[in-house]
């Protein structure tokens, strides 16, 4: 039987989930440093540089996730030093039904993300709930995402992450078919993705929001 320690997991640190203006949310792996472009020449800059350029970038799967939980907690603390707060999610790839059962066991279980591995993740508010014309873009490919997102609106939980294992491998599916549409000559990498809050992001340089699914 397969426990929490023998899952694959990776680790990121997470600004606030970005909302859209309706208040529609999103707690997966798409949430940048919304401060980066402030730390040119700064202390907390040459964390960030250890943080993207690491010697433990082996995995060029995962290269832009962190491979352990203590790595993450030491990054976590380099960056508070320097009045920035930030969370840290779990991040668990899913490749079927019977792992999804184990992730979902772990505390602080969100749901389901459906990321490209830089990571761009097709759940994101700016990409599901973006406002499509019909009446003035008729470009087909552009109608075919605005009604997937249409779809998949629904299926999303608070988190603005999916709830069902097939729900999910149906959006990567979609969206690889998309892509190939586009670039037939250049797949595209698309993981369904369990996420689990380890540690909530707070407000840039305030005190961390308490966790939530404990």
């Amino acid at each position: 039987m397969l426990g929490v320690c023998q899952l694959e997991a990776y680790y990121e640190l997470v600004s606030e989930p970005p909302t859209d203006p309706d208040g529609h949310t999103y707690f997966g792996v798409w949430r940048s440093f919304a401060c980066a472009a402030e730390w040119e020449n700064t202390p907390a800059g040459e964390v960030w540089k250890d943080y993207v350029t690491g010697s433990w970038k082996m995995d060029e799967k995962w290269d832009s996730f962190l491979p352990n939980l203590d790595l993450a907690r030491q990054f976590q603390s380099r960056f508070r030093e320097h009045g920035y707060t930030f969370g840290i999610i779990a991040i668990y790839p899913c490749h079927s039904p019977e792992t999804l059962s184990h992730i979902q066991d772990v505390p602080g279980y969100l749901g389901l993300d459906v990321a490209t591995r830089e990571p761009n993740s097709f759940l994101h508010p700016r990409t599901l709930w973006e406002i499509f014309d019909y009446a003035t873009n008729e470009c087909p490919l552009a109608v075919l995402c605005a009604l997937s997102s249409e779809h998949f609106r629904s299926r999303v939980n608070q988190w603005g992450l999916l709830i069902n294992y097939d729900d999910a491998v149906a959006l990567q599916h979609v969206w690889q078919a998309l892509h190939k549409l586009e670039e037939p000559d250049l797949p595209l990498d698309i993981h369904v993705l369990g996420i689990q809050e380890i540690a909530s992001s707070g407000v840039h340089g305030g005190a961390p929001v308490p966790l939530r699914g404990n």
